[in-house]
């Protein structure tokens, strides 16, 4: 994923992760552990970020990293609330609306202070079991917090596999 991509190439690109991004179980414990991956990538790199995991309705993990600020805790949920109503990630919710031509803010069928197409949402998919959870974050560009969280994701898949 790069910064200048054409928007047909990202959701491609998001598309086919959401196919990979599939985990065979996820409980509290693997909710924690992501929460930890997420906040050590976060740390690594010095990242003024909040990041959130959730279990179903239940917040499991949240850090706010120093350089964040209060107004990013309202994001996560605002973009986490995005993956609950459209089945995806927020940042390919707001590409498929730029693709369109189209503004997420300007759709009157959304509760914009409770949902956000901004990208930095992704989420926690069980395998025969849909949606369980979502991993968030806030403070860097919308692809750049999609990024960490997927990227998360991965890794807890990848360590499951070992």
């Amino acid at each position: 994923m790069h910064e200048n991509q054409p928007i047909d190439e990202l959701i491609d690109e998001l598309e086919q992760e959401q196919q990979e991004l599939i985990l065979d179980h996820f409980d509290d414990d693997d909710a924690l552990e992501l929460g930890l991956r997420m906040l050590d990538i976060a740390r690594e790199d010095e990242l003024p970020v909040v990041i959130a995991v959730t279990k179903g309705a239940q917040s499991v993990f949240r850090a706010a990293l120093p350089g964040s600020v209060p107004d990013f805790h309202h994001w996560v949920e605002r973009k986490a609330g995005a993956v609950l109503r459209f089945g995806e990630p927020s940042y390919l919710v707001q590409l498929r609306h730029e693709a369109r031509g189209e503004r997420f803010e300007d759709r009157p069928d959304v509760d914009h202070a409770a949902i956000a197409g901004h990208g930095g949402s992704v989420p926690i998919r069980v395998d025969g079991i849909g949606i369980v959870g979502t991993a968030s974050v806030s403070g860097l560009t919308q692809q750049a917090d999609h990024v960490l969280a997927a990227r998360a994701i991965a890794d807890l898949i990848a360590s499951s596999r070992d």
